[in-house]
C-alpha cells in the first residue's frame, strides 16, 4: 500500500476513534452536544463530522447523536434511581442517638418522681403549707367565741390545698406514664436497630459462600490439638445464622464458642470473628438451655 494511503488512513482511524471515545463520554466534557467533539477534531486538523476529504458524514452526526440521547436517558434513569432510594440508615449512630435520648427521659422521670415525693410530704404536712399555716394558727389559737368560724375557714384552706396538691401529683404521675411509654417505644426501636447491626456483623463473619469449609465440618470436635480454621469457623456463623429454631440455633453457637477458643489466630485473622463470637455468647447467655 502506498506511504500516502497510510498516513491518510491512520488520521481518519485516529480521529473517528477520538470522536468515538468522546462519544462515549470516557474524555468528559459536553456529552449534550458536539462541541467537545469538534474541538478533537480540530486537535487533529479537521472536523470530527467530516471525512479527511472534509465531506459531511451525516451518518456519523447521526450516530453521535444517539449515542447521546442513549448516555441522556440513562443519565436520567440512574438520577432517578438515586432520588428514589431509601437513605442509608447509619444504625449504630441512631442507636447512640437514641440512648441519649432514653438518657434524658429517664432524668425527667426521676425529677418528677423526686417532685411527687416533696407533694406528698407536703400532703402528710399540710399544716405547715403556705396557704394553710396561718389559718390552722389562728384556729388552734382562738377564744371559743371565735373557735368555730375560723375552724371552717382553716378546713376551707386545708381542703383548697389538698386538692391542689393532689392535681400535681395526678398530672406528674400522667407525665411519667408518658415517658415511660416513649422510653419503651425508643427501647422497642433500638433493639431493632441493634438487630441490624448484630446482622451485619454476622454477615461479615460468615464471609460468604466462597469462604466456608463444607457443612460436615460441623461433625468434628475442636480444641488446641485440632483448631479450627477461619472456613470451618465461617460454616459456622453461617449455620447460626440461618437457623431457624432455638435447639439449632443453640448448637451452632456453642459450635462457633468451640471453634473460636481452639484457635488464637482467629481472632487476628478478622475482627469481625472476635464481634461475631460476642453477639454468640450473648445470644447463649439470654438462651440458657432449660433445666428439668
Amino acid at each position: 500500500m502506498a506511504p500516502g494511503f497510510n498516513i491518510y488512513n491512520n488520521i481518519c482511524g485516529n480521529q473517528w476513534m477520538q470522536m468515538f471515545t468522546q462519544g462515549l463520554g470516557i474524555l468528559g466534557g459536553n456529552s449534550a452536544g458536539y462541541g467537545n467533539s469538534a474541538y478533537i477534531g480540530n486537535l487533529l486538523g479537521g472536523n470530527p463530522f467530516t471525512n479527511c476529504s472534509s465531506e459531511v458524514n451525516y451518518d456519523a452526526m447521526a450516530g453521535y447523536g444517539v449515542v447521546n440521547a442513549l448516555f441522556g436517558v440513562a443519565g436520567q434513569a440512574y438520577a432517578a434511581h438515586q432520588a428514589n432510594k431509601e437513605p442509608e440508615v447509619n444504625y449504630t449512630q441512631e442507636i447512640s442517638n437514641i440512648n441519649k435520648e432514653i438518657d434524658t427521659k429517664t432524668k425527667t422521670k426521676l425529677n418528677l418522681t423526686n417532685e411527687i415525693n416533696e407533694l406528698n410530704n407536703s400532703l402528710k404536712n399540710i399544716n405547715e403549707h403556705a396557704d394553710v399555716k396561718a389559718k390552722y394558727e389562728a384556729w388552734k389559737n382562738a377564744s371559743d367565741e371565735d373557735k368555730a368560724n375560723l375552724e371552717r375557714e382553716y378546713k376551707e384552706a386545708k381542703d383548697s390545698a389538698e386538692r391542689a396538691i393532689n392535681a400535681q401529683i395526678t398530672t406528674k404521675n400522667n407525665q411519667i406514664k408518658t415517658l415511660d411509654e416513649e422510653i419503651k417505644q425508643l427501647e422497642a426501636k433500638r433493639d431493632r436497630y441493634q438487630a441490624e447491626v448484630d446482622k451485619k456483623i454476622l454477615d461479615r463473619a460468615d464471609r460468604g459462600k466462597l469462604q466456608r469449609a463444607g457443612k460436615d465440618c460441623l461433625e468434628q470436635t475442636y480444641d488446641n490439638d485440632n483448631p479450627a480454621s477461619e472456613r470451618q469457623l465461617s460454616r459456622a456463623f453461617y449455620e447460626f445464622n440461618q437457623a431457624t429454631n432455638i435447639s439449632d440455633k443453640r448448637t451452632y453457637a456453642k459450635k462457633v464458642i468451640e471453634m473460636y477458643d481452639s484457635n488464637l489466630k482467629l481472632e487476628d485473622a478478622n475482627s469481625s470473628n472476635k464481634q461475631g463470637y460476642k453477639l454468640v455468647q450473648k445470644w447463649l447467655t439470654e438462651h440458657p438451655e432449660e433445666t428439668k
